[in-house]
């Protein structure tokens, strides 16, 4: 793995697109549509964090990201749906560590576009820049067990199950079940 590269690849996060999406950076503009989800006790009752309480918290939230995309330490792309130009969701390296060749990915999606195969198709092109232009080897999905949807998703894209972390973390302060799925660069095609 080119670190250098992968550095210099990460730090810019370029735009990636497919037939339906374009993944870019998340800006101020996206305030709106990210607090119509990230509002929602349904999108985040499998995440790490509490539904967003107000558009203050949502922007102030976008302002840390763009901070970090300036310091090279945030590698999320806002998911925007061609169809209607509409940010409806995240996706992007929640961990990164190039000295084993591996990052985890995590993804969001608001529920007005769930079950239309937009987040498979995301993950899809994240794939395939993490294994063709980044150079990692294995990717990652940790996903709090009963979480239904994402293990299909994660199932239907190739990941294999490994197994489940007890008690792994304390989220919204109870201990929660973790579920690793992983794919390596020789099992996708």
């Amino acid at each position: 793995m080119d670190i250098k590269h992968l550095n210099k690849l990460l730090k810019s996060l370029p735009m990636l697109e497919t037939d339906q999406l374009t993944l870019s950076k998340i800006t101020v503009k996206n305030t709106d549509d990210m607090y119509e989800y990230a509002s929602r006790s349904e999108v985040t009752k499998y995440l790490l964090w509490e539904p967003h309480i107000n558009l203050y918290e949502t922007k102030g939230y976008i302002e840390f990201v763009q901070r970090k995309y300036r310091c090279g330490e945030f590698f999320d792309w806002g998911v925007n749906y061609k169809a209607d130009n509409k940010f409806i969701g995240t996706i992007g390296f929640t961990t990164i560590d190039p000295d084993h060749e591996k990052a985890e990915l995590g993804y969001v999606l608001s529920p007005a576009y769930w079950h239309m195969g937009l987040m498979s198709e995301a993950v899809k092109r994240v794939i395939e820049f993490a294994f063709y232009e980044c150079g990692f080897n294995r990717l990652e999905l940790k996903i709090m067990q009963g979480n239904a949807n994402s293990m299909k998703l994660a199932e239907h894209l190739g990941f294999k199950f490994e197994g489940c972390l007890r008690d792994y973390m304390i989220v919204k302060g109870k201990p929660e079940n973790i579920c690793i799925y992983s794919l390596l660069k020789s099992e996708y095609n």
